[in-house]
Order: structure tokens, then sequence, then C-alpha cells
């Protein structure tokens, strides 16, 4: 019974967030993500279009957040 409890408990537990606001204010980690979403398209066989216009959304929410 303890187990199916533990189950249960393990399955609604809300996800884990986790605060990057600090890791974007550093130049480096942009182009580890863009490299990092290059390999994933490579990996998931992803469309160029999708990772360009994610790189784009990157540099566009990056540039708002520098502008403030």
């Amino acid at each position: 019974m303890s187990f199916l409890r533990k189950s249960i408990a393990k399955y609604f537990r809300p996800p884990q967030t986790h605060d990057v606001t600090e890791l974007a204010k550093k130049p480096d980690v942009d182009s580890e993500i863009e490299k990092a979403l290059w390999e994933l398209k490579d990996l998931m066989g992803l469309d160029t279009e999708e990772i360009e216009n994610s790189i784009y959304s990157m540099r566009i929410s990056k540039q708002r957040r520098d502008s403030k």
C-alpha cells in the first residue's frame, strides 16, 4: 500500500522550476544555447527553420531585456 501512495504522490508532485535569469545575462550562455539547438536539430531531425526561428526569438528577447 505504501508503494501505491508513493507512486501517486510522485505522479502528482508539481514540476520543478528553475530561475535562469542570471544565466541569461552572461554572453557566453547564448552561444552555448545556440550550439545546443543545432545539435538537437541533428539528433532529432528538426527543420532548420525551427532552429533559426528559436535563435532569432532568443536574440530579440535578449535585446529587449538589455534595452530596459
